[in-house]
């Protein structure tokens, strides 16, 4: 899960089965499906990030660990 969201920059994401042994990959889409935010690393229950510096508008995140994926909209005002 997202959280606040709608936020004004900084939220969290949220792992809904915990964490595993395997390297989670972020990333975050702007509306007309450029990059606007890329990350791998190690497994996490709660990360935050930031779109403090971005645009008001939607957003889409992709979560991706092993053969799981998950995508979530968000809104930055």
């Amino acid at each position: 899960r997202v959280y606040p969201n709608p936020t004004p920059g900084t939220f969290k994401i949220e792992m809904k089965n915990g964490i595993g042994s395997e390297d989670v990959r972020v990333q975050i889409y702007g509306m007309t499906g450029e990059t606007v935010f890329k990350e791998e690393g190690p497994a996490f229950r709660t990360k935050e990030l930031s779109l403090g510096d971005r645009a008001k508008g939607i957003y889409v995140i992709s979560v991706v660990q092993g053969e799981k994926t998950g995508i979530l909209k968000i809104i930055r005002e």
